[in-house]
């Protein structure tokens, strides 16, 4: 059956240009992706990481020209730039926010979608993902009009979870390890490109060890909102780490990190709060969740 186009504004998400010739040998020493294959593919998933091995943020990168552009939620921007600022003094870089907005078409997506003006048009498990100048975009939406019906950004972010894309925002940002949100399953660390900021922790859990916790998707018997960051607490006496929600009808669709052998439905406790939960399978579980 065919899904009908759905136009999502990504209003809370933004772009950290890194403007050079040097952008991407800059950025293949800080990432866990390997920025080698932006020659051959339109985007990359990627993460910034602490020499701890902690994320700091989780992030989708593509090129144009001589920049590379890093797409992160805005909270982010800020502390992101500042940090890659402190490892790029021997760089003829720039690290600039820009002024781009975003947006992103789910379904069926129209035949002639005219991009020509945009900064990028990326095709993702996700959506048709969609960067421009404010007002080429609002231009663009006016177009598609007719075409698709308008969506909150809680549609794309139901996607994101669902695919198992990290959500990593300032409340939580250096909080977990690579592994842990699952970066190894879903293609944002590659083993072979060689050394970069937290990489020697990250392939010691790789080759040495085992992540005993992982990225699960959640359906939370609760109407109400819960912040990034939140801690529940499992009957058997684990904690499992909220990095999203976004709500569907009566409850929360959850995106968090907790034990890997999670039971596929219980209760997790807030407080004195019971919380009825339903694991969701992730595109790279091994099994049904």
């Amino acid at each position: 059956m065919t899904i009908p186009c759905q136009l999502c504004a990504i209003q809370n998400w933004g772009l950290l240009e890194i403007r050079g010739a040097d952008a991407g040998k800059f950025l293949q020493g800080q990432l866990t992706c390997d920025l080698r294959e932006l020659e051959a593919r339109t985007w990359l998933d990627g993460a910034l990481c602490t020499p701890q091995g902690r994320v700091l943020a989780s992030l989708r990168l593509f090129s144009v020209d001589t920049s590379i552009f890093l797409r992160m939620p805005r909270d982010l921007l800020e502390p992101i730039q500042h940090h890659l600022r402190h490892y790029a003094a021997f760089f003829p870089i720039d690290l600039e926010i820009t002024q781009h907005q975003g947006l992103v078409l789910l379904g069926s997506v129209p035949d002639r979608l005219h991009t020509e003006t945009m900064l990028a048009s990326l095709e993702t498990p996700q959506g048709r993902e969609i960067w421009g100048e404010p007002e080429a975009v609002r231009s663009l939406v006016t177009a598609l009009g007719d075409t698709c019906t308008l969506a909150t950004e809680a549609a794309w972010l139901e996607q994101l979870i669902r695919s198992g894309s990290a959500l990593i925002v300032a409340a939580t940002s250096g909080e977990f390890l690579a592994h842990q949100l699952s970066l190894d399953l879903a293609d944002a660390i590659s083993f072979r490109k060689g050394c970069y900021t937290g990489q020697e922790i990250i392939a010691r859990t790789q080759f040495r060890g085992k992540s005993k916790r992982r990225l699960v998707a959640l359906r939370l018997a609760h109407p109400a909102g819960l912040a990034p960051g939140t801690t529940l607490e499992h009957s058997a006496g684990s904690a499992v780490h909220l990095l999203a929600t976004t709500p569907q009808m009566d409850a929360l669709l959850a995106q968090a990190v907790a034990p890997e052998d999670l039971p596929p439905s219980g209760t997790l406790l807030l407080g004195d709060i019971a919380i009825n939960y339903l694991r969701i399978s992730l595109p790279f579980d091994p099994g049904p969740g």
